[in-house]
C-alpha cells in the first residue's frame, strides 16, 4: 500500500516548512475553538480594542497606541495593520464628533483622531506632530496668560477666543466688511 504525502514546500525550503504549517493550522484550530476568532491577530485586536475602549480617546490613549505600534514593528508584526480596529473604533468615531462641533461652531472635543495619527504620526513623525500640536496651542488662545505662555515659547501669531469669539454665518460676513 502506498501512502499519500505531500509535500508543502518549494525546492530550496526545508522539510520544517510541513511542520510549521502543521503548528499554526493547529494553534487556529485551538483559537478558533476555545475563543472564537480565525488566529492570533483576531484575537489579540479584540482584546486592543477592549483595552483602547476603556480608556477612550484621552492623549494617554493616544501614546499608548503610537507605543504599542512601534512596540509591534520592533517584534516584526505590523503594528498599524493590528491596531487598526482600534484606530477606527476609537478614533475614527472621535473624528465624526469634531465635525458635528465644527458645524456647530464649537471648537473640536478631541485632537486624536484616525486622520490626525495617519496623518501627523504614523506619516510624519514627531517633527510634524510637535509643529501641529503647537498651532493648535495657538489656534486656541481663550486668556491673555494662554497668549503670554505661546509668546514665551516663540510663537508669534495666535488666534482664538481672546480675538474673536466663533460668529455664525451671517455676522462673519459683516465682520470681514469692517475688519
Amino acid at each position: 500500500m502506498r501512502r499519500l504525502h505531500m509535500r508543502y514546500y518549494p525546492d530550496g525550503g526545508g522539510a520544517d516548512f510541513n511542520d510549521a504549517i502543521a503548528l499554526f493550522a493547529g494553534l487556529g484550530s485551538v483559537l478558533h475553538a476555545c475563543f472564537g476568532v480565525q488566529g492570533p491577530q483576531e484575537l489579540l485586536s479584540g482584546a486592543l480594542l477592549k483595552l483602547f475602549r476603556a480608556l477612550g480617546p484621552t492623549v494617554w490613549s493616544a501614546m499608548l497606541f503610537v507605543l504599542l505600534v512601534h512596540c509591534f514593528w520592533m517584534l516584526g508584526i505590523h503594528g498599524s495593520m493590528l491596531l487598526e480596529p482600534v484606530a477606527r473604533g476609537i478614533f475614527v468615531p472621535a473624528l465624526a464628533a469634531n465635525q458635528q462641533l465644527a458645524a456647530a461652531h464649537l471648537p473640536p472635543a478631541s485632537i486624536f483622531t484616525k486622520t490626525f495619527f495617519d496623518t501627523f504620526v504614523l506619516m510624519g513623525g514627531c517633527g510634524s506632530t510637535l509643529c501641529l500640536v503647537i498651532a493648535i496651542f495657538a489656534e486656541y488662545v481663550e486668556a491673555e496668560a494662554q497668549r503670554d505662555q505661546l509668546k514665551r515659547l516663540g510663537c508669534c501669531q495666535y488666534q482664538g477666543y481672546l480675538y474673536c469669539r466663533a460668529l455664525p454665518s451671517a455676522e462673519l460676513a459683516e465682520f470681514i466688511e469692517t475688519w
